[in-house]
């Protein structure tokens, strides 16, 4: 009997279908990691995150997948079953610090959970193991808890729970849809438990359409149905709110004080290279805040929070950015191009250079080569040389941060190791939850007698060879975040 892999090899096999099923996976299993080899090797030059995360499987098997994360794309190491361990945090960052010494402790520059505190006990463990390794809290994780934070606040969660109750009514009855489908091209979206930001996301949606549903409850066909349905409390209740100008105000204002916080929270969600964009995100919706409270916002003219209601925010972003803050990016403010000049002041705040020194420290273990990286920052700052050609700075727009440094850092050599494996990183473990997803597809109630290893092996091959197929497309293009820019759009190498 001959059997044929994924990649068109064949081979003789065995008549046994178990022993034949188990030798095709472990070669299949062996191929992809061949098929890795140029993946791998990109990891001397950027280096690599390590994320994980913790889920539960169909059988209730608790779980710990590890991804290794490079500009290439992500790469499924393992998902460790933990049944039966303890799962504190000198066995998790055990797992974690397995991982590094097999894909090479020299290509691992950080490591990404999320901010709980048993994560925070595990990026202390793994840093005092590997002195140049830094532990970063996941982006959206920090930023999803601010947005809850936000929405408990009584006046929030008023107006959430109210744009809740408009949102069910009308998508929970087969004819208030069909005739608000008829006033709007968008659909009301409904919040959900398993995404980040969805109650904001919901009142965005709502104000996009507010003049599709204030047409709605004023028609004719509406109070027709509304009195004929067993709903008519529950309906004028719609109606009211909805022409409530009071409600629209305070949806607006609510929407005003988190907009830039959703936007900076879904950028970092999608797993692109962001260190360097981070700090100045945070700083803006903080200097935004204060227009708010000030009425002098550039982009709601003519909203103004109250003093109270800014002090409640303020503090919870306070808060949260304390959680979130990080040196990665503190160094990724101070070394991507979009924020080379002295303009940006970063040469002036104490806390963004303590976090790019500390950095340097850790990627460059020789005092000397420290000092030079210091010496050569100032040449990039002030724009001497190859930085100043006007060429170099265009290109600036059109290349990510790290490759920007690649093409145009080589006179600053000890500067370009840093940049390389600092503005390659990403902030999230967004990586490790879409994982999840695949081994739900594998792992699912049709199949739940599959064993932990095998079906981590299913997973490993199913996740890696999209990835090969990826890194092998010639027409691939690695994504950006576009500069000056908080929409998720994407640009061109």
């Amino acid at each position: 009997m001959v059997a044929t892999t994924s990649f068109g090899e064949s081979y003789p096999g065995p008549l046994s279908v178990d022993r034949l099923r188990t030798t095709i996976l472990e070669r299949e299993k062996q191929l992809c990691q061949d098929g890795l080899a140029s993946f791998q090797e990109s990891l001397q030059l950027t280096g690599a995150t390590i994320t994980s995360d913790g889920w539960s499987d169909v059988c209730r098997r608790p779980l710990l997948n590890l991804l290794i994360v490079s500009p290439k794309g992500e790469m499924f190491f393992k998902a460790v079953d933990m049944g039966g361990e303890t799962k504190d945090a000198a066995y998790i960052a055990g797992q974690l610090i397995d991982c590094i010494r097999e894909v090479g402790a020299n290509n691992v520059i950080q490591v990404v959970t999320n901010s709980a505190a048993i994560c925070k006990a595990v990026g202390r463990l793994v840093e005092q193991e590997f002195s140049w390794i830094t532990w970063t809290p996941c982006t959206p994780h920090c930023l999803d808890l601010l947005l809850e934070d936000v929405g408990k606040l009584p006046w929030a969660a008023e107006v959430v729970a109210e744009a809740k109750a408009v949102v069910k009514f009308i998508t929970n009855h087969h004819q208030s849809q069909v005739l608000f489908r008829r006033k709007s091209a968008l659909d009301l979206l409904k919040p959900g438990d398993t995404r980040f930001a969805t109650n904001f996301i919901m009142l965005d949606r709502m104000l996009e359409v507010r003049e599709a549903l204030q047409e709605l409850v004023v028609g004719r066909e509406w109070k027709e149905w509304n009195e004929k349905s067993n709903h008519l409390d529950d309906g004028d209740e719609v109606r009211d709110c909805v022409l409530r100008s009071g409600f629209w105000k305070n949806l607006e204002e609510v929407l005003a004080l988190t907009k830039g916080t959703v936007a900076l929270l879904r950028e970092c969600d999608r797993g692109v290279p962001i260190a360097g964009k981070v700090y100045v995100a945070m700083f803006n919706c903080g200097q935004e805040l204060e227009a708010l409270r000030d009425g002098t916002s550039e982009y709601y003219p003519g909203i103004k929070v109250s003093a109270q209601k800014y002090a409640q925010v303020h503090a919870i972003w306070e808060k949260r950015w304390e959680m979130l803050h990080s040196d990665m990016h503190a160094a990724g403010y101070v070394l991507d191009p979009e924020y080379q000049s002295l303009d940006n002041g970063h040469h002036s705040n104490v806390e963004v250079m303590r976090g790019f020194h500390n950095i340097v420290e850790k990627l460059l273990p020789d005092v000397e080569d420290q000092v030079k990286a210091i010496e050569q920052l100032a040449k990039y700052r002030n724009s001497e040389g190859e930085f100043g050609r006007p060429i170099v700075k265009a290109s600036a727009k059109k290349l990510l941060g790290w490759k920007w440094w690649v093409e145009f850092g080589s006179k600053c050599p000890e500067l370009q190791s840093v940049v390389q494996k600092v503005l390659s990183q990403i902030s999230c473990t967004s990586v490790c939850k879409r994982n999840w997803s695949t081994y739900d597809f594998i792992h699912n109630k049709k199949r739940n007698r599959l064993r932990p290893d095998r079906a981590n092996d299913l997973v490993e091959v199913f996740s890696n060879l999209r990835l090969i197929s990826k890194v092998n497309n010639i027409e691939y293009e690695e994504q950006m975040v576009a500069w000056d820019s908080g929409e998720e759009e994407l640009e061109e190498e």
